[in-house]
C-alpha cells in the first residue's frame, strides 16, 4: 500500500489541494519548511525543497506528489526554478507521478479566450521563468524521468488567498458592503 497523497507546500492552493484530497477519503501528508500544521487533519513535515534528497525523503512512497510550493512572488525570477528542478529531481527518485500547479503567465497577452492550443508568447521576467518550467516539467515527461501532470489556473480565489486578482481588493471590502476594486471589465466574462 502506498504512502499518502504528498502536498508540497501549505499555502492557499496547497491547502485548497489538500481538502480537496480530504473530500475524497484521502489521507494527506503536506509539506513546508517549518513542519509546523496548517490544517488540523492533514499530517504536516519539515523538509528544505531545495534539496532533492530532502524531497525524496518526504515523498518516498507517495503514488502522487502534488507542487503547490512556491517561493515569495518577488522571488520568483530568481528562486523558483530551482525549488522546481530540485522538487523534479526529488520526486523522480521516487516513482511518484508529479502533478504540478502552474498558470497562465506563459500565454502573454490573448486576444479572446485562453485556451491550451494557444501559442506561448510569454512577455514578462515571470512569465518567461513560468514557460521554462513547463517546459521542464513536459519535458520530464516525454523523456520518461518522470509521470507528470499540470494543472493551470488563471486566478485563484479563496479566504487565504489575498494577492490575487480577486483577493483582498475584492472580496474583503465586498464582504463588509463596501466598494471593491477589480481589475478589467467586469462586464466580460472571466475564468476566475
Amino acid at each position: 500500500m502506498s504512502e499518502p497523497p504528498v502536498v508540497l507546500g501549505t499555502g492557499p492552493l496547497g491547502l485548497a489541494t489538500a481538502e480537496a484530497l480530504l473530500a475524497r477519503g484521502k489521507q494527506v501528508r503536506m509539506v513546508n519548511r517549518s513542519g509546523r500544521s496548517h490544517h488540523p487533519a492533514v499530517e504536516t513535515v519539515g523538509a528544505d525543497l531545495y534539496n532533492p534528497a530532502h524531497v525524496q525523503r518526504v515523498t518516498n512512497g507517495a503514488a502522487a506528489v502534488y507542487q503547490c510550493a512556491q517561493p515569495e512572488y518577488h522571488a520568483w525570477t530568481t528562486r523558483f526554478e530551482p525549488l522546481q528542478t530540485a522538487i523534479v529531481d526529488g520526486v523522480a527518485a521516487t516513482g511518484a507521478k508529479l502533478i504540478v500547479a502552474e498558470n497562465l503567465y506563459r500565454y502573454g497577452l490573448v486576444n479572446g479566450p485562453i485556451h491550451e492550443g494557444l501559442p506561448y508568447a510569454a512577455h514578462t521576467r515571470k512569465g518567461r521563468v513560468r514557460a521554462r518550467m513547463a517546459d521542464q516539467i513536459a519535458a520530464a515527461h516525454r523523456s520518461g524521468k518522470l509521470r507528470t501532470a499540470s494543472a493551470r489556473g488563471s486566478d485563484f480565489f479563496r479566504p487565504q488567498v489575498l494577492d490575487s486578482t480577486l483577493g483582498d481588493r475584492v472580496f474583503e471590502p465586498a464582504l463588509q458592503g463596501k466598494s471593491a476594486q477589480a481589475v478589467g471589465r467586469l462586464d466580460l466574462p472571466h475564468s476566475y
